[in-house]
């Protein structure tokens, strides 16, 4: 092909499919293990790495007041105790939004400690590529990627694959009012849907006929076998397990001494592993009628500081 007949074909290429059409989305792979480590972010401490990641990230927020992209590398920080998201945005001087999402930190009271944080070199929004879904998408998350992914600018935008989920980086901006509402709120979601009350939190008759009366730590929703079960609240993996009772059940624990408790489950989820950080929303097992049951219900509790609460106070 001459030069001439390819500058028609393109030509021709470009009255019939706009340039983002066709363009092709480069993303790139992140390696977390190759990641330069940040040893300490006290102000007594003379990290060296730290110091780096300064730098890069002063260079980048000129780079984006002067309307240009910004060069995004990234630092791997593992939170010490102590350690808060609203800390750690303080100290490497960008909102919370910015590593949030990149993280699964679903909530501003979300437990941090001894986890792997990632911390990107410019400011800016994560937003999940609705592409890849693997059923962990927290609330949020599932907000961000209606409202801002169609915003994304294909043709010119930062793609990036983190611990194996794909995201559009967004320069210099932050969660709205009602992103940000998700993130702030504490509050729990319901574990289940389409689901009736078949046993509420108090004293009730025993079910199996002894005639006494007793105490019911939770709340029996009553759900058809194999309904979804998702966690009520970011959290890690306290326990699973499976006894003659509960039959098949897991304990998350939550931040503020919170934690709950879901038993009579027909599968557990193979994300679900003692230790394992959840978030919220996210599929955790498949209701059922193990254990001893009248019939197929999930039984749901909240504790406080170990205590079982009535989760009525705390789900929405």
């Amino acid at each position: 092909m001459c030069a001439l007949e390819k500058k028609v074909f393109f030509l021709v290429l470009a009255i019939f499919f706009p340039r983002n059409s066709f363009c092709q989305k480069i993303v790139i792979s992140i390696d977390e293990t190759k990641l330069p480590v940040i040893k300490s972010v006290k102000q007594l401490d003379k990290d060296l790495i730290l110091a780096q990641y300064d730098s890069e990230l002063e260079r980048n927020n000129i780079a984006i007041r002067s309307g240009k992209v910004p060069q995004v590398n990234f630092f791997a920080y593992k939170a010490k105790r102590g350690d808060t998201v609203s800390k750690l945005a303080a100290r490497f001087c960008v909102i919370s939004d910015t590593f949030v999402i990149i993280n699964a930190i679903s909530s501003q009271d979300d437990e941090i400690a001894g986890r792997n944080i990632i911390v990107p070199t410019a400011k800016g929004l994560f937003i999940p590529d609705p592409e890849f879904q693997d059923g962990r998408e927290s609330q949020l998350e599932i907000l961000l990627k209606k409202n801002r992914f169609p915003l994304a600018d294909s043709d010119g935008a930062l793609y990036f694959e983190i611990r194996g989920r794909q995201y559009v980086f967004l320069p210099d901006e932050n969660f709205s009012p009602t992103e940000r509402a998700f993130f702030l709120d504490p509050a729990m979601i319901v574990p289940v849907q389409d689901y009736w009350i078949s046993s509420a939190f108090g004293n009730r008759d025993d079910p199996f006929g002894s005639g006494l009366l007793q105490m019911h730590k939770g709340m029996d929703m009553a759900v058809p076998e194999g309904s979804e079960v998702v966690a009520c609240k970011g959290g890690r993996v306290a326990a699973n397990g499976e006894d003659s009772v509960y039959g098949k059940w897991i304990l998350l624990e939550h931040s503020g001494g919170m934690s709950s408790f879901y038993a009579h489950l027909s599968a557990i989820g193979a994300n679900v592993k003692n230790g394992a950080q959840v978030r919220s929303g996210e599929s955790i097992a498949k209701s059922g009628s193990t254990g001893q049951v009248t019939g197929p219900h999930l039984h749901f509790e909240v504790r406080k500081d170990g205590n079982s609460v009535d989760p009525k106070k705390y789900i929405n």
